[in-house]
């Protein structure tokens, strides 16, 4: 039919009318792909976002009201004829974010041209590993004996049973202190009993002396600090974090015995006082 609509404008050539036909035919098909998902969801990878899908504000007063009956009862608390917002109205739109972030990064700078800055975050896979650092030992002893002015994070050399065997709980700090052997530091006295004595290689010592990983600024640091007159380097805690074993180091001072005193005084004030308010 559209052939012989074409025959008749151009009064009966049959190549004018196929060539009007042709014509025809790409001016539909490109009307079809504007129309089409793909050509926009294409519009909108180049951040022409509002040709892709123009807004077109929605009038409010012809949306359907909600049934008495349906609303919730925040809603009848507050005030009666609410209006409904359906979910794809322009306030409940998924932000640019989510509609970008799949795409190469040439493709956001088109965006950000238009829409401004499009934030998109990366969550990290350790994100949500180990956000709470359990804590294997504690060495209170050394918090009542001295007196902590710094403290620092190490990491610590173990050998593969040694590690199961603090993840267990079996480890003592009490008496442990840090040692300076040439430029790194090395724990001492810290003892981790065998994980499975039948499995242990024979002449394990539990309180052998194990290299502390930092880096080369703190070993400096601690180092000099060891040496200073009435200084000691002890181990305060041992936990894990990003599913490695770490060691709380304190740059600490002995306490005098009057501080002690004093310290158990304040101790027993207070828990007279929790005593008192209790009852």
């Amino acid at each position: 039919m559209i052939l012989r609509l074409c025959q008749r404008a151009t009064a009966g050539n049959t190549a004018s009318a196929f060539g009007l036909t042709a014509a025809l035919g790409r001016l539909a098909l490109v009307l079809y792909l504007v129309n089409s998902v793909v050509i926009r969801r294409s519009l909108a990878c180049l951040g022409y976002w509002e040709a892709a899908r123009p807004h077109q504000p929605k009038d409010l007063s012809k949306q359907r009201l909600r049934h008495p009956d349906k609303r919730r009862k925040k809603d009848n608390e507050a005030k009666d004829d609410v209006a409904y917002k359906p979910s794809h109205s322009a306030e409940y739109r998924l932000p640019l974010s989510v509609h970008f972030s799949h795409l190469p990064p040439i493709f956001r700078v088109c965006a950000n041209e238009r829409y401004g800055k499009v934030k998109v975050s990366h969550k990290s896979r350790h994100s949500q590993n180990h956000i709470s650092m359990p804590a294997y030992a504690e060495n209170r002893k050394a918090r009542f004996d001295y007196e902590i002015l710094e403290t620092y994070e190490a990491g610590i050399e173990l050998l593969g049973f040694e590690v199961k065997a603090i993840r267990s709980g079996r480890i003592m700090l009490t008496g442990a202190f840090a040692i300076p052997r040439g430029p790194e530091l090395w724990l001492t006295n810290a003892s981790i009993p065998a994980y499975q004595p039948e499995n242990t290689p024979r002449g394990y010592d539990p309180e052998r002396a194990r290299r502390l990983l930092l880096h080369k600024s703190e070993i400096a640091t601690l180092i000099g600090k060891s040496r200073t007159a009435g200084l000691t380097i002890v181990p305060l805690r041992v936990y894990s974090k990003n599913r490695r074993i770490k060691v709380l180091l304190g740059v600490a001072r002995r306490k005098k015995q009057f501080d002690k005193r004093e310290k158990i005084k304040k101790r027993d004030m207070a828990r007279e006082a929790a005593r008192t308010l209790g009852k």
